[in-house]
């Protein structure tokens, strides 16, 4: 089943690129964020996903974010998620993805975010 997919360079916000994802993020779409995820994080010090319109998250989302974070890690950049509700909230909650990725209830708590 083909789920809805977006993603865009959403600009920035208290100096973080944002980079909003909407819909599924699963395994039809992974390789997709995946490509643009590591671009924007290679051209920003400091980049949040902003997940508030997501509505579906796979094993293979989560293997995404997971990438992403270690790849920000080695390339000494910020990569935080934000905004994540329902169901994708809980399979974040769920993964223990906290561990390795810094989550924020809303894109509202940027402002709070040290440098």
């Amino acid at each position: 089943m083909d789920r809805f997919f977006a993603q865009e360079n959403a600009g920035k916000v208290n100096g973080w690129t944002v980079w909003k994802l909407a819909g599924a993020l699963d395994n039809d779409t992974a390789d997709t964020a995946y490509k643009m995820g590591l671009s924007i994080i290679q051209e920003n010090e400091r980049t949040v996903i902003d997940m508030t319109e997501m509505e579906y998250l796979s094993s293979a989302g989560i293997r995404t974010l997971l990438k992403l974070s270690k790849q920000a890690e080695k390339m000494s950049r910020k990569l935080i998620a934000a905004g994540a509700t329902g169901m994708v909230r809980s399979v974040l909650d769920d993964s223990r993805m906290s561990v390795l990725l810094d989550l924020k209830y809303s894109m509202d708590s940027l402002e709070n975010t040290a440098e």
